[in-house]
């Protein structure tokens, strides 16, 4: 008797705490049906909302509805479940009954009924068709009805006419872009040897001064003699230039090079006298290629 008795306890323990477990909160789950009341054979929305990560269960056992259409609305977070039920028998109906587990909890809603009916037998008599009455036409109203269509077009064909003109008055102003001349090499080098020996640039900075100096002479002659001089380093323009010019050339590019490289990698300094070397040196190389371009 005992042993039953303490039986009885836990299945009463276990019952009561399964049904503790069965919550309702609307802002969980919750779910309604967009008509209470229909005719039969009409179908009913039935909506269910729940938050995010829960898990639906449904039970269908019902015979007086079946269903015909289900799908879900992404456009707000969580769960929209929409099934489209068709009603198969008159009277209080109730819907599919569904529960959800969110979080280890488990949450039910209150049963969803509709009220399916008849269509009346009962018809009442039907007035005679009377005839059309016939409304004469007025321009008048009839512009008043379609006037956006009129406002549409009349702004239409201004703006056509508008872009007509603009691009029409565009082409007749715009002139065509002068040709730039072509670019003078041997003059931007005389001009800058000009301007380094004007501006002694060693007396401020003297790095900067060998810097301008071997990229003024680096670009002529590359572009005198189509050699990639500007993106090489002095021994390997030397390496390349043998055979191809002259000592007295290749003497006056390594003496300019080869102080210009002390000064910016080696941290070196030269005197005046260098500096105005390196400068004459430059002169004389450029103009004896401007000549051998003239010869030519």
């Amino acid at each position: 008797m005992r042993t039953i008795v303490v039986f009885a306890l836990l299945m009463a323990s276990v019952f009561a705490a399964r049904a503790q477990n069965v919550v309702r909160d609307g802002g969980v789950f919750r779910g309604y049906v967009d008509t209470t009341a229909q005719i039969l054979g009409g179908t009913v929305d039935l909506h269910i909302y729940a938050a995010p990560g829960s898990v639906l269960h449904w039970n269908d056992s019902i015979s007086s509805a079946v269903e015909v259409a289900v799908k879900s609305d992404s456009s707000k977070p969580g769960i929209h479940l929409i099934r489209t039920l068709l009603l198969l028998d008159t009277g209080l109906v109730t819907l599919p009954i569904c529960t959800a587990e969110y979080q280890g909890q488990r949450y039910d809603m209150e049963p969803q009924q509709v009220k399916v009916g008849l269509l009346s037998s009962d018809s009442e008599d039907v007035a005679p068709d009377r005839p059309l009455e016939e409304v004469p036409f007025k321009l008048w109203w009839w512009m008043i009805h379609y006037w956006m269509y009129f406002a549409a077009g009349i702004a239409g064909l201004l703006l056509a006419l508008l872009l007509r003109r603009y691009l029409k008055t565009r082409k007749n102003t715009v002139a065509e872009a002068p040709v730039a001349p072509p670019r003078n090499y041997y003059l931007e080098a005389v001009d800058g040897l000009l301007e380094l020996k004007e501006q002694r640039l060693w007396e401020q900075d003297e790095k900067a001064f060998y810097v301008a100096l071997g990229d003024l002479v680096r670009i002529y002659l590359s572009q005198r003699t189509g050699l990639p001089l500007s993106e090489q380093t002095t021994s390997e323009s030397m390496a390349m230039l043998h055979g191809r010019w002259t000592g007295n050339q290749l003497d006056a590019y390594s003496y300019i090079m080869m102080r210009a490289d002390i000064v910016k990698f080696a941290r070196g300094s030269m005197d005046v006298s260098e500096h105005l070397d390196c400068l004459e040196r430059a002169g004389r190389l450029i103009a004896e290629f401007k000549l051998n371009e003239d010869a030519a």
